[in-house]
């Protein structure tokens, strides 16, 4: 009379290990479909079965990877998993994502926005014109870096050359000599009807991929204008972290904010009615936008590049001397190198903000530069696969644990605005180090600040170099102001020096 019992537990039995075993089988399957070499030819595959404008359901899914390698000598900044995931858990809804590559200048802004422009652009025209039209690589299907018609993006006054500096430049009512838009001359009114009509065009250029459901990324260097006002702010000593915070760096990014594609009234602009009405669902919310800023280390080497962009400019010809004992170009150039500060300007406003820091990406690919697998056609290795594979999270089949993106038929290009010394320095090797410590100390006070934020999961810090912050203690930390550092600065360079241009980078 047992029988029939132990018959149902014997099939029970069987039908759970053949789960055990087929999902075994399964997934050994995908993890060798997984692996570096079979990668381009999964890509090759898939991209040939299907068309480039084709939504990927499964892109949307499993993008995740707690296993980033973050090889860090101090644990104060070490990214544990838990932190982490708060950066990468709006992946795991079905939502969209929009990413700034927010620069700051001389760290490999070019560079990024050129590799994300190659592979990313969608020509987002007025009308149904589709001449000139640019589409992303076939194997990027779910991000796309929107880029106006030539034709369009000039008849509101702007030109296609780096579209997002002109962005911001009209949001936050820039006027420079090389300006796309001259307030001069012209009433407030004028400029008024000028910033609104451009406003409304960017709104629409976010609205009309995001409406197919895409995920955007942009960027540009002028985001480093939130800092700037640091410059008018008191030499003297201020309270906690308000010495690092910009006067109206919290209504700028409100500006910016303002116009991405908010299912709201403000978001639809009335100068494009077909796009009125769309709304996608789930909805945009601020934990769906990202801010990744590189951080470029030793701190002296952003300031040389900074002055091998302006003070060998034209006929300036200036030496580095000159340039950082000159009040007007201390205050008008340096205030692009302080990348700490402008996270947090973001983190205050409860934006998740990522720092690349770029000497630990160079560390990585150094250790990895053993591997054959490191370098070919169509691998993207450094800070443009780690941008790729660990903020924007392509999907896992394209990325390998090592952050270097398997892209087909893509031809990597040389770094961007690489420039040499034009003229002698006038610095002995003693003067630019002290300046790159005053650099260093500064950081420290800002770092100290930062360090909540990291805890709150707001901030991260990918690839950490071994040395990064090793000389910071959060009990000695001087809170000093940016003004501070930058007349400390100027007191070094004015040291007499003989005409050298010794100091090697």
């Amino acid at each position: 009379m047992f029988r029939r019992p132990n018959i149902l537990i014997m099939l029970i039995v069987l039908v759970v290990s053949f789960q055990f075993y087929y999902y075994g089988v399964v997934t050994n399957h995908i993890q060798d479909a997984a692996s570096d070499g079979d990668k381009i030819d999964y890509i090759n595959k898939h991209v040939k079965a299907g068309s480039p404008q084709k939504k990927n359901k499964d892109n949307s899914k499993n993008v995740t990877n707690d296993n980033v390698s973050v090889p860090t000598a101090n644990t104060t900044i070490l990214i544990n998993n838990s932190i982490d995931r708060t950066h990468r858990n709006v992946t795991e809804r079905n939502c969209p994502r929009i990413v700034v590559l927010a620069g700051p200048h001389k760290a490999a802004s070019t560079t990024l926005q050129n590799f994300f422009i190659g592979i990313a652009s969608l020509t987002v025209p007025l009308t149904n014109d589709t001449s000139e039209f640019k589409k992303p690589h076939p194997a990027i299907t779910e991000w796309v870096w929107p880029d106006g018609k030539r034709n369009d993006i000039r008849s509101i006054g702007l030109t296609n050359r780096k579209q997002f500096a002109h962005l911001l430049r009209v949001i936050w009512k820039f006027n420079e000599p090389d300006s796309v838009i001259n307030w001069s001359g012209k009433t407030e009114a004028q400029i008024d009807k000028i910033r609104e009509k451009g406003i409304d065009y960017f709104r629409f250029l976010f609205r009309r991929p995001w409406a197919d459901g895409k995920k955007i990324v942009i960027g540009s260097e002028e985001v480093d204008r939130l800092v700037h006002g640091l410059l008018t702010k008191s030499s003297g000593p201020d309270v906690g972290e308000e010495t690092h915070v910009s006067p109206h760096s919290s209504s700028m990014i409100d500006a910016l904010l303002n116009v991405f594609p908010w299912d709201n009234a403000t978001s639809t602009p009335a100068a494009f009615q077909e796009t009125n009405g769309i709304i996608r669902t789930p909805s945009l919310r601020l934990e769906d936008i990202e801010f990744q800023i590189n951080y470029r280390t030793p701190r002296i080497d952003q300031v040389v590049s900074v002055w091998h962009q302006v003070g060998n400019a034209g006929d300036q010809n200036s030496t580095l001397q000159q340039m950082l004992t000159s009040r007007s170009d201390r205050h008008t150039h340096l205030s692009t190198t302080n990348s700490l500060a402008l996270a947090l300007q973001l983190v205050r406003k409860n934006i998740k903000t990522t720092i690349v820091d770029m000497r630990g990406v160079s560390e990585k690919e150094s250790r990895e530069s053993t591997n054959k697998a490191t370098t070919g056609k169509g691998l993207v290795g450094g800070i443009e696969g780690v941008v790729a594979c660990d903020i924007l999270r392509m999907p896992k089949i394209m990325c390998d644990k090592n952050s270097r993106l398997h892209l087909p038929g893509y031809k990597a290009r040389g770094r961007s605005n690489k420039r040499k010394d034009t003229t002698v320095r006038n610095l002995t090797d003693g003067q630019m180090e002290e300046i790159n410590v005053a650099f260093e100390q500064y950081d420290c006070g800002v770092w100290k600040h930062l360090q909540k934020y990291q805890e709150k999961g707001l901030l991260r810090i990918l690839y950490p170099s071994e040395r990064l912050f090793e000389t910071c203690d959060p009990k000695i930390s001087k809170n000093i102001s940016f003004i501070s550092l930058l007349e400390d600065v100027k007191i070094i360079a004015e040291k007499t020096a003989p005409l050298s241009n010794q100091y090697k980078l």
